[in-house]
């Protein structure tokens, strides 16, 4: 059994009660390795599947809505960065994020139209361009929305924005043999996104090592255990500057990437964490 039936998913489901969360979890014990995921989540190969003209889609139903979804396009409004919208339908309520805020409630699904009830979120500190878009979908989802549906392709839209969206496991990567770019850097108190003009490091985990490409290059043992954790060893670095902030990311994504880091899916993103420190990466867009 290899790690992909062990990491865990963060998705969010089932009904959500009124949300105020300041924060995104507390400090680890730098002494005591976390504690592994306990819901297993499996890794399908990437893929979106064919494509679909949106005007030719039935009126969605309560039966389309069912389980987790990942957008796949959208028109009309711009995410910041890699960051995708992730949705979760239970039969009377759901969840959405997409990267930073999650949010969501009940809903009603009748005859080819979504309508949100009343919708709670929660109120996390991330970097402006991600709290941004979160008030913009909070507003997009407030409703009411188009819903149209087929081929495994669900479609939400309203006057201006069209949102796509397919079930996660059709879009989902596999840990090994993908490039994993960092998208953010979170601790206890707040997510960031990356310092405006750097370029992002990326990690490919392949044949029980790692190969890392940021400011500098290098290689290193990388084992990838059944229980959710991967075990780092040291990773060989050149040795150039590119600058403070470049040199401070780079730094901190060393710190994570040593040792026993704590390995999880967050949607599509994959989470490595190490003493509160927590490292998302999204698969690279060749």
């Amino acid at each position: 059994m290899g790690v992909k039936e062990k990491l865990v998913s963060l998705v969010l489901a089932g009904s959500l009660a009124v949300l105020a969360v300041a924060g995104c979890g507390s400090e680890s014990d730098p002494g005591k390795s976390p504690e592994p995921p306990a819901n297993p989540a499996v890794s399908e190969p990437l893929g979106s599947g064919p494509e679909i003209n949106p005007q030719q889609l039935r009126p969605a139903g309560k039966g389309d809505l069912d389980g987790s979804f990942i957008s796949v396009g959208i028109d009309g409004f711009t995410l910041p960065g890699d960051s995708r919208i992730r949705m979760t339908f239970e039969p009377r309520t759901f969840s959405a994020d997409l990267g930073c805020n999650s949010m969501g409630g009940g809903y009603t699904i009748e005859s080819g139209w979504f309508g949100a009830k009343t919708i709670a979120s929660t109120a996390m500190a991330c970097a402006e361009d991600l709290m941004e878009a979160d008030e913009w979908l909070y507003d997009f989802l407030s409703g009411p929305l188009e819903a149209r549906a087929g081929e495994g392709l669900l479609v939400l839209s309203d006057s201006e924005v069209t949102l796509e969206l397919r079930p996660e496991a059709a879009a989902q990567p596999t840990i090994e043999e993908t490039a994993w770019k960092l998208n953010s850097i979170g601790d206890s108190q707040a997510v960031s996104s990356l310092p405006s003009g750097i370029r992002p490091p990326q990690i490919t985990l392949i044949g029980g090592s790692v190969r890392y490409r940021g400011c500098n290059s290098g290689v290193g043992r990388a084992e990838i255990r059944d229980d959710g954790f991967i075990e780092f060893g040291p990773i060989k670095l050149t040795k150039r500057s590119c600058g403070s902030e470049a040199d401070q990311v780079e730094k901190q994504v060393m710190d994570v990437l040593r040792g026993e880091v704590a390995a999880a899916w967050e949607g599509r993103n994959l989470v490595l964490s190490r003493d509160g420190t927590s490292l998302t990466f999204v698969a690279a867009i060749a």
